[in-house]
């Protein structure tokens, strides 16, 4: 049975859920996912923030890192990314949206994002 890639992201995404016990305990929510994308958000609580009362670096990485994962897992010849972080006031929900860009010949000047 042939999926389209709207539900093999869908599915995907379901399946990783379930093990990542890392994002659930940090409070991350994934709010969209789609071929290649993915949105997810965190609520920082006191107990993540810096001493500037800002979110901590570490958990902005973790963030990244998981919508990063839960875009790259069903795609396929994805070679750069690209991250947009938008925080709220304290106390803050954080967004993170990953879209994966497709390898093309013209890759190093794809919106300046190449990795």
């Amino acid at each position: 049975m042939k999926r389209d890639a709207q539900t093999v992201a869908q599915l995907s995404a379901q399946a990783m859920w379930g093990e990542n016990t890392t994002s659930q305990t940090l409070g991350m929510r994934i709010e969209e996912v789609g071929p290649g994308f993915a949105v997810l958000s965190m609520s920082v609580a006191s107990t993540m923030v810096n001493g500037h009362g800002y979110c901590h670096g570490g958990y902005i990485f973790a963030l990244t890192d998981s919508a990063f994962a839960f875009a790259a897992t069903p795609a396929i010849n994805a070679t750069s990314l690209s991250i947009a972080i938008s925080p709220t006031l304290r106390p803050a929900v954080w967004a993170c949206a990953s879209p994966l860009r497709r390898r093309s010949a013209n890759a190093a000047s794809a919106a300046g994002s190449t990795m």
